[in-house]
């Protein structure tokens, strides 16, 4: 039963176990005995039920409605809706590819297959070469397959774990808002987002936030039959240290020569440098004005000009379109 908590979204689970024989329900007495016992993994069962007021949901969809109004701020009746998912998910081994970085942790790059064993890889093209003794005759307590079997505890923790970070975005400021979660779950964006409830939808946010929260849980920290390929160095770089001397040798000199030798510019135009008082001279002369009133520059002012005449003197920036309207009135 779900509570009228005022939560917006509310979860059931129930794992199934997998046999031989098929698929049977795993009661509260034999969890731990028979989940993923056989080491092909289990089935888990996820239900989402959706309770929103619909004063929130002005492009909601619901199922059903309560018998029962509620009045809003403004005195006009809403309802709660109704909405319900259910979900199939599947935990079973599968063969990924693993790039081991040295410069960090090993990064999952693609999925091989299906299935609990490295298979061979060998082609027409290419054949595998083992390199020294088999890890079988060098380490006797290294694993051939991946098992699912004594994970049922470790499920059991850490699949709460990841329900309860959906639950915590519920919104409880008010009884059955929606959230960001709940608005995940449709194809609808925004505070009042929520349209119709999508077990596609659902199933997405349902995987994302078991890959985040629960599969890291199941990584063991035994050793396991592996394939091993060394990386390939299709091209380096190097530093020749002679001529990177002589390069930035010559853009010192560069710098140097253009620094105590400055050319004459064309028209008798002074020069400008990225210095204070060069700034102070892009200004016109008529918009820089001392505190008393008296222009403090005037224009093409060489730099040491400018820096004798402005000195410690402070000055303000007149607009001169504010001035010209002043003038008018």
């Amino acid at each position: 039963a779900f509570y009228n908590n005022g939560v917006g979204h509310s979860f059931f689970s129930r794992p199934v176990t997998m046999g031989k024989t098929g698929c049977s329900m795993a009661e509260d007495h034999d969890f731990d005995l028979g989940l993923g016992q056989d080491g092909n993994g289990w089935i888990s069962i996820e239900e989402v039920l959706v309770r929103l007021n619909t004063s929130y949901t002005p492009d909601g969809t619901f199922a059903r409605k309560s018998d029962q109004t509620i009045p809003d701020a403004q005195g006009n009746p809403t309802w709660i809706g109704y909405d319900a998912a259910v979900c199939v998910e599947l935990f079973e081994p599968w063969v990924v590819e693993v790039y081991n970085s040295t410069a960090g942790l090993p990064m999952t790059l693609r999925v091989v297959e299906h299935g609990n064993v490295v298979r061979s890889q060998d082609t027409m093209k290419g054949q595998e070469q083992l390199v020294g003794l088999p890890l079988s005759l060098t380490n006797s307590n290294a694993h051939e397959k991946l098992n699912s079997s004594n994970l049922a505890d470790i499920y059991e923790s850490a699949h709460g774990n990841s329900v309860n970070q959906l639950l915590k975005d519920n919104g409880r400021d008010a009884y059955y808002v929606p959230s960001p979660t709940v608005v995940s779950f449709t194809e609808g964006q925004g505070p009042l987002g929520y349209r119709e409830l999508s077990a596609p939808y659902f199933a997405q946010a349902r995987g994302l936030a078991d890959g985040s929260n629960l599969l890291p849980y199941f990584a063991g920290t035994g050793e396991i039959l592996a394939r091993r390929y060394q990386d390939r160095v299709l091209s380096s770089t190097s530093i020749n240290p002679v001529y990177m001397g002589i390069c930035l040798g010559l853009i010192f000199l560069l710098g140097v020569f253009a620094g105590f030798f400055v050319p004459t510019l064309p028209l008798d135009v002074p020069h400008r440098g990225f210095e204070i008082y060069s700034w102070i001279a892009a200004f016109y002369a008529d918009e820089l004005m001392e505190i008393g009133g008296t222009p403090v520059i005037e224009k093409n002012l060489k730099l040491q000009e400018i820096a004798q005449q402005v000195g410690d003197i402070k000055f303000r920036y007149m607009d001169p379109n504010t001035q010209q309207r002043s003038q008018k009135y």
